[in-house]
């Protein structure tokens, strides 16, 4: 029975997300895009070089790190296209992840039931589903990181150098995934340097070993990055307090990862619900609490130093860091493993009243994300999603915009989703309420016609409607539709 329930799960998810992205592709946002052209050009034998959406030009990459789209570089020799590759790449990913969460609860407390059903519950979650549905860095990373994590803590406990070198280059993998992967390395060492069981000697020997070879592929990069482009990672420093609205994305975060339903009443009471159960799970084995285990241990160190690099990123180089389900998933993963170890070293401690509610409160749970998982695949499969929805790929305008050469100027709203679906560049259209606009507009060359392909959806320039864009600029519609809109923008030649 537990390989028939592993095995149906790892069908469930391979067969949902293959589903979702049969008709329109994997999901594509400004990220994806730079990964996709990185990868293209790579192969190209650009290097790993960007795309200038402004004036096409390729320049080196360096505020992303390299490993997810040189991944996708080498798959796409395989599958044909990157697509193709980040979708395949993903959806694989998607039961590794469910195979290491499950391995980390079962590892040691051989619980099946435990096991199974917090990392089912994890992964169907539509919102997980739309991180592995979307060709985004992260199912990479965690899995990377997860795994480093389960060969070091396997050198913690026979202090075999084979396990740490593994350790040591799979995170140096996840942190040229993600800067972020140097919080396994900071959470390995600090578990390294209270190793009270091991000599000075050795933690200093292992610390020495488990830098340098994580780290050293980073310092190339970063090396790298100063000598093709004078900066390290096209990051500006500065300050920036964390917020309430930081914390009420954290809170709603908790609540959709759990429910995805995105009233703040049910993601409250669901929270409530669950923090109850779990507070009285704690109150009911009080007496009766197990020695912090090395599993333990090092996820909790995991969760802490994540949340804490996230938060000095979002203060001190990006304050534009959301706090939602992508960014906050991997603290999450820790937090669902150390709930379902608990679960399952106490289950035989439980008082039967609180064994039932549990497996009524887990059951209800885990059936209702399956079936807003189902209804989010259903809805993808017919329209697909972000850049790559149904409404841009079917637009006859954008097609026409993708086939047709024009000596037009253009400019856009999204010059990102512009690329994406005509492979052209595009300058960026200003801010609509941008101090230097009317300087913008009167410093315009008058060489050749300029047209405004304007989107209706994901804009990115604070532009909200059409009537905005005819308000405030002199503007004739050429060709519009729900989905986008083409005007020719008419100068003052004088």
């Amino acid at each position: 029975m537990r390989i028939v329930s592993i095995s149906f799960i790892l069908i469930f998810g391979f067969v949902s997300l293959w589903f979702a992205s049969e008709q329109w592709g994997i999901g594509y946002d400004p990220d994806s895009i730079i990964y996709e052209d990185v990868a293209e050009n790579w192969v190209a034998g650009y290097g790993i070089a960007r795309f200038d959406f402004s004036t096409a030009e390729r320049y080196p990459m360096t505020n992303f790190p390299p490993l997810y789209p040189l991944i996708l570089g080498v798959l796409s020799q395989i599958f044909g296209n990157v697509a193709d590759s980040a979708r395949i790449l993903n959806t694989a990913l998607w039961g590794g992840v469910w195979l290491m969460v499950y391995a980390w609860i079962y590892r040691g407390l051989h619980n099946h039931k435990s096991a199974w059903c917090f990392a089912t519950l994890l992964m169907i979650n539509l919102m997980v589903f739309q991180v592995f549905g979307t060709s985004w860095s992260e199912p990479l990373f965690m899995m990377l990181g997860l795994s480093g994590l389960w060969l070091f803590l396997k050198y913690y406990e026979v202090w075999q150098w084979r396990y740490l070198i593994s350790a040591s280059l799979l995170f140096a993998c996840a942190i040229l995934t993600r800067y972020a992967g140097v919080a396994f390395v900071m959470t390995a060492g600090i578990v390294l340097l209270t190793a009270k069981h091991q000599p000075w000697r050795v933690r200093i020997q292992s610390l020495v070993g488990l830098g340098l070879i994580s780290g050293l592929p980073l310092l190339m990069w970063l090396v790298r990055n100063v000598s093709v482009r004078g900066d390290v990672a096209n990051r500006n420093v500065g300050f920036t307090l964390i917020g309430l609205p930081e914390l009420e994305s954290t809170i709603k975060t908790l609540g959709i990862w759990l429910l995805p339903v995105p009233e703040t009443i049910v993601t409250v009471t669901i929270l409530a619900i669950v923090g109850l159960l779990l507070g009285w799970a704690v109150f009911n084995t009080r007496k009766r609490l197990l020695p912090a285990t090395i599993e333990n241990t090092i996820l909790r160190w995991w969760i802490l130093i994540y949340v804490l690099f996230i938060v000095a990123s979002f203060s001190l180089i990006d304050p534009r860091i959301p706090f939602n389900y992508r960014i906050l998933l991997p603290a999450y993963i820790g937090l669902i493993i150390i709930i379902g170890r608990y679960f399952a070293s106490h289950w035989e401690h439980f008082s039967k009243s609180l064994r039932i509610i549990a497996v009524v409160t887990g059951m209800v749970l885990i059936g209702i994300n399956a079936l807003l998982g189902l209804n989010w695949v259903v809805i993808i499969n017919r329209t697909g999603q972000q850049y790559s929805s149904a409404q841009f790929r079917q637009s006859p305008i954008i097609q026409d915009f993708r086939t047709s050469p024009t000596s037009a100027r253009i400019y856009s709203n999204n010059i990102f989703l512009y690329h994406y679906l005509t492979d052209k560049p595009a300058e960026t259209l200003p801010w609509a309420t941008g101090t230097d606009f009317d300087a913008w507009l009167d410093n315009l060359p008058n060489d050749k016609p300029i047209q405004i392909v304007f989107f209706g959806f994901l804009s990115q320039r604070e532009w909200e409607s059409t009537e905005q864009i005819e308000a405030v600029l002199p503007v004739t519609v050429i060709t519009g539709s729900d989905v986008v809109t083409v005007y020719e923008l008419e100068l003052d030649n004088e």
